[in-house]
């Protein structure tokens, strides 16, 4: 295709939209921080998109909606931290690419999990530099809720796509 590079960077502008709408709107305030869907975009993004352009597109999403939010102190935490889950949902992705469809759905589903593990890690080890371990252990209930219903509805949504077609349709890997 001649035009991927300017379809992929179509894509990653409407996942960055996508992830700062997830992670700005549909969300709960916690004492440090919020809880939020962002993180279902930006492992769809991995899925859909792959790539620098998905990383890029995660990244700058979530941390414009930090930044918006008033949440500034952690947007740096959450550059390295998103950008590494999609780095690792990548890389699962990658591992189940020759595989039968119920290993692809079922790598994916870890792919997802340790995504959102990187996430409750990386913003556990940030929250203690910054607030040290009584705020950070304040954090995790937040953070695992957020990740277990990311990877819940990721599932969700990556099951219809893939059960639908639509998922080879929209995929610019």
């Amino acid at each position: 295709m001649k035009n991927k590079p300017i379809l992929k960077a179509v894509y990653a502008a409407l996942f960055m939209a996508f992830v700062f709408v997830g992670t700005q709107f549909i969300r709960v305030p916690l004492p440090f921080g919020y809880f939020n869907m962002g993180d279902c975009f930006i492992l769809l993004s991995a899925v859909i998109l792959g790539g620098a352009y998905a990383v890029v597109a995660s990244a700058l999403g979530a941390a414009l909606a930090d930044i918006l939010s008033g949440y500034v102190v952690y947007a740096p935490a959450t550059v390295i931290v998103k950008s590494l889950m999609v780095i690792a949902m990548i890389a699962m992705l990658r591992l189940c690419k020759n595989k039968g469809k119920g290993a692809q759905n079922i790598l994916s589903c870890v792919g997802a999990v340790v995504s959102e593990c990187i996430m409750i890690c990386g913003y556990f080890i940030y929250d203690t530099i910054v607030y040290g371990f009584a705020g950070a252990v304040a954090s995790l209930p937040g953070n695992i809720l957020q990740g277990c219903a990311a990877v819940v509805v990721f599932v969700i949504v990556f099951a219809v796509l893939k059960q639908t077609g639509l998922l080879k349709r929209i995929q610019v890997q």
